[in-house]
């Protein structure tokens, strides 16, 4: 099991969050995961991608560039047919956007494990039982770079297990993981519409790390390496950022 994975976000919400913009991030993390369609913006998730070509923050040219295949983290059961498959949607809208190389859905469940979203947090799925649910189709080809891709990450064990079943059948690869969504402890308005962006349009940078002493069960918890908002630095400005973003009314 890999002991770190580099990540970036693009939103953030706050789980408790009492302030409106932390309830207002829970609606959109929520319409997020349905990929709902607003009537004027279409489908949540590339509005979502749209905005972070606008925006700009620069972790893309690491972690979504022209050399970065990007494999999206399956649903936490074997996906059916036309089943709604979060992930591998954002990928598609993140190469629509020009973010990555192509898409390389090889990373499969080869069964359930339960929802993290609705656990609760001691029993939530460990990565090591995560890991032992995957299995990476390798007869394609090997990726120098790889993305993991995902709609949100709170702990990360999902993405950790994830990424330590592709450091197996990649070993030569780099690997990282982008989360249109991260878990963020409060959200304050810094700006509030009409303006270019709203405060849950908070860039995140940090490391999943494996924590093996809670409870003798493995747990991955996000230990950020950049707390600080990095908009004003990581971001175009405001003047060059196009229609302002109004996610209070999806």
């Amino acid at each position: 099991m890999l002991s770190k994975l580099t990540f970036a976000s693009f939103l953030a919400y706050s789980p408790r969050g009492v302030e409106a913009v932390s309830k207002q991030s829970r609606s959109v993390l929520l319409k997020i995961k349905r990929d709902e369609i607003h009537p004027t913006t279409g489908p949540i998730l590339g509005f979502a991608v749209r905005r972070l070509r606008e925006i700009g923050p620069t972790f893309c040219t690491d972690f979504l560039s022209d050399e970065s295949t990007l494999v999206p983290i399956p649903n936490s059961a074997p996906t059916r047919d036309g089943g709604l498959w979060v992930a591998q949607r954002l990928c598609d809208e993140l190469l629509k956007q020009g973010f990555g190389s192509d898409l390389l859905p090889c990373l499969e469940r080869t069964r359930r494990v339960g929802k993290a979203a609705w656990s609760p947090h001691d029993l939530r799925p460990t990565p090591a039982e995560h890991f032992d649910s995957f299995l990476v189709r390798t007869e394609l080809y090997a990726p120098p770079q790889i993305t993991l891709v995902d709609d949100v990450v709170t702990q990360g064990s999902t993405a950790l297990a994830a990424a330590s079943r592709l450091a197996i059948a990649f070993p030569s690869a780099q690997i990282r993981l982008f989360a249109l969504v991260a878990w963020y402890p409060r959200l304050r308005r810094s700006w509030t519409p009409p303006s270019a962006r709203s405060s849950f349009e908070t860039t995140v940078l940090g490391a999943l790390r494996l924590n093996v002493e809670l409870h003798s069960r493995d747990h991955a918890s996000i230990a950020l390496l950049t707390a600080r908002v990095m908009r004003a630095k990581n971001t175009k400005s405001e003047a060059t950022a196009k229609a302002p973003a109004n996610w209070y009314s999806l």
